[in-house]
């Protein structure tokens, strides 16, 4: 995974023909996205470092019950 995001970064960075010049560009990524990488973004975001820690604890001294956190979250992501 870091060997990729390296090579992903190397290459915008130093190999890419388009270049993202102003701020508006590097932020909003030029208003050319498609709905995969924001969707792939807000997914990484939602599971954050915090998360992947917690869920294991929370399982453990509470049991299964955390998976009922599941359907609303699936149930807010369709929305």
């Amino acid at each position: 995974m870091l060997i990729l995001s390296t090579a992903v970064g190397i290459y915008y960075g130093f190999l890419a023909k388009t270049k993202q010049n102003t701020v508006n560009e590097y932020l909003l990524g030029g208003k050319r996205m498609h709905i995969v990488p924001i969707s792939m973004s807000l997914i990484a975001s939602h599971i954050s470092g915090s998360t992947l820690l917690g869920v294991p604890v929370e399982v453990y001294t509470g049991g299964t019950q955390y998976w009922m956190f599941v359907v609303p979250a699936v149930v807010v992501s369709k929305s």
